[in-house]
């Protein structure tokens, strides 16, 4: 399963930190967590060598200016995304 915003999230990234796009870790979210797909910010942190927990306040924030996103809500290193149906 893709989103556009997926794609959007990672050049983001990939501009705000100098490097190539990098592969995101995206599941759907567990039934007890708002939302419909989350991020992991884990895997970014090794290739960033950054606080997961950081990435996930930037990654976050990257989000909820996307056109596709409803809501964000970031959980430790983790961040809940619902999105609109449109999307």
């Amino acid at each position: 399963m893709k989103f556009g915003f997926e794609k959007r999230l990672s050049d983001a990234i990939g501009g705000k930190f100098g490097i190539e796009p990098p592969e995101l870790s995206m599941e759907l979210c567990p039934p007890e967590f708002a939302g419909d797909v989350t991020v992991s910010c884990f895997p970014l942190a090794k290739v960033l060598r950054r606080n997961p927990m950081e990435l996930a306040g930037i990654v976050g924030e990257i989000l909820k200016a996307d056109d596709d996103v409803k809501a964000v809500e970031t959980v430790k290193a983790f961040v809940n995304v619902t999105l609109k149906a449109s999307a």
